[in-house]
This record gives C-alpha cells, sequence and structure tokens, in this order.
C-alpha cells in the first residue's frame, strides 16, 4: 500500500491541489482545469512526461512539446512510453 492510498482512504485527505484545479475548471472548463494542473505539476517538480501530458490536453502543443524535449534531454523513465501514449500518438 502507498502513502498516496493511505492519504485518499483518510475521509480528511483533500488533494493539495484541489483548489487550484476547481478554479482552472470554472475559468476556462476542462482546458482550464488541465492548464492548473500542468501549472501545479511544474511547481512540485512533477515528471516531464506529466506536465507535457497536462499541456497537451489544455490545448497547448507548445509547452507540451518543451516538456517532452527536457524529458528526453533529461533521459527522464517515463520518456520512451510517449511514444505509445494516446495523448501523444498522431500529435502534429
Amino acid at each position: 500500500m502507498t502513502t498516496e492510498k493511505l492519504r485518499i482512504d483518510n475521509p480528511d485527505y483533500v488533494y493539495p491541489a484541489a483548489s487550484e484545479l476547481t478554479e482552472g475548471l470554472a475559468k476556462n472548463e476542462v482546458k482550464g482545469l488541465f492548464q492548473a494542473q500542468a501549472d501545479y505539476l511544474i511547481r512540485t517538480g512533477s515528471a516531464y512526461v506529466e506536465c507535457a501530458e497536462s499541456y497537451a490536453l489544455a490545448g497547448d502543443k507548445d509547452k507540451a512539446y518543451e516538456w517532452l524535449e527536457r524529458s528526453y534531454r533529461e533521459h527522464q523513465f517515463m520518456f520512451p512510453y510517449t511514444i505509445a501514449d494516446p495523448i501523444f500518438v498522431n500529435a502534429t
């Protein structure tokens, strides 16, 4: 059982970015939600591929490619898996 699972099972646990995600959703619907998620992931130092996915889902291809490039340059573990990630397949 992971630490995250333990925290989620706690009824008092609130996802740290919940208010930011809610605000993003209210401002710009689903695109705003993914933009807020990307901002949160960057601020917390999450994997670059996750940041790229969030930007791609928000419709910001330039930033998605930027974060994929960073992931490639830094040899991050998840980068090779992007070749089969449905978010990036057929992206132009």
